[in-house]
């Protein structure tokens, strides 16, 4: 599902050359538009601050400082290297993620054994109580609007590839706006 809203706001942004609420702005009411841009900005600052606490509390392992000191520090951290050296947070960013090999590597070194990892890879389960049920509500709330936004910026804002050719053609795109 949540490929598909992607896959499709990716699409539209293409086609229009513009983001997600530029077209909701041209195409539907005032009411409707400001409804989806609060309701994205309170989940992004909520979901910023979920993600700083969780930071904190990773850190609060190794680092002795209280959770609520460190959430502060962090959210300094990152706010001002978004700000100032933008480059350097996304190296830091890119080497956490290739640091996210490390669970692949985990998995052949915990020598699990094969039958009961296959059989829980391929055959699913399904428990219907509380934990999960709270779970499957928090993963769906998370990409509601986190991702359409996202990719409406992303489509919107970024208009050409890293070798600097546009990511649409600007003549193809007007035709499609007048027809």
């Amino acid at each position: 599902m949540m490929y598909a809203v992607v896959y499709l706001v990716l699409e539209a942004g293409q086609v229009t050359g513009r983001g997600l609420f530029t077209v909701i702005r041209e195409n539907c009411s005032r009411w409707l538009l400001y409804f989806f841009l609060v309701t994205a900005v309170v989940e992004n600052v909520i979901e910023a601050g979920a993600d700083l606490g969780g930071m904190a509390a990773a850190l609060n392992v190794i680092v002795p400082i209280p959770i609520s000191g460190m959430v502060a520090i962090l959210g300094v951290s990152v706010l001002s290297l978004q700000l100032w050296n933008y480059t350097l947070l996304r190296s830091i960013f890119r080497w956490l993620a290739i640091a996210l090999l490390a669970y692949l590597g985990s998995a052949f070194l915990s020598k699990p054994e094969l039958l009961p990892v296959l059989k829980g890879t391929f055959i699913p389960t399904i428990h219907f109580n509380k934990r999960v049920l709270c779970h499957a509500g928090g993963s769906h709330r998370n990409y509601a609007f986190r991702v359409p936004v996202f990719v409406a910026v992303e489509s919107g804002c970024r208009r050409r590839h890293l070798d600097g050719t546009p990511t649409i053609d600007r003549a193809a795109s007007e035709r499609r706006r007048k027809n």
